[in-house]
């Protein structure tokens, strides 16, 4: 089932991964904009609009939850799904915990199962 055109700004300071979630967001016919840096992504923010925005919660310089309330002071009902696979310092299950205290409305765990990632997108953009 496809989600249909959204615009996506995905967020994570892996580039492999930020690939990998990039494909699985086109087989939705997602338009996606991906960028490896929060200060980058807060750019975007400013300058594009968005229907949603997948972060990675534990980034280096500039870390997921200050991209989310970047986003929801420009998008304050826009879809905000947080990942994360935890950190040297902190859980996945604590991380995203804090992104859900900060505004994400949907939390994944690394290494996302694609199939949950579809089924969340869906869920919170509507099936075609």
């Amino acid at each position: 089932m496809k989600v249909g055109r959204h615009r996506v700004l995905v967020v994570d300071d892996d580039q492999d991964y930020l690939e990998l979630l990039q494909t699985w967001l086109q087989e939705l016919d997602l338009e996606v904009c991906a960028t490896t840096s929060g200060h980058q992504a807060i750019r975007l923010l400013s300058e594009d609009a968005f229907d949603a925005m997948l972060v990675d919660v534990v980034m280096p310089v500039l870390d997921g939850l200050e991209v989310i309330r970047a986003a929801r002071q420009r998008y304050p009902d826009m879809p905000i799904v947080a990942l994360s696979g935890g950190g040297k310092r902190i859980t996945a299950a604590l991380a995203t915990s804090f992104a859900r205290s900060g505004g994400s409305d949907a939390e994944l765990y690394k290494p996302v199962d694609p199939d949950d990632l579809k089924s969340t997108m869906q869920c919170l953009l509507g099936a075609a």
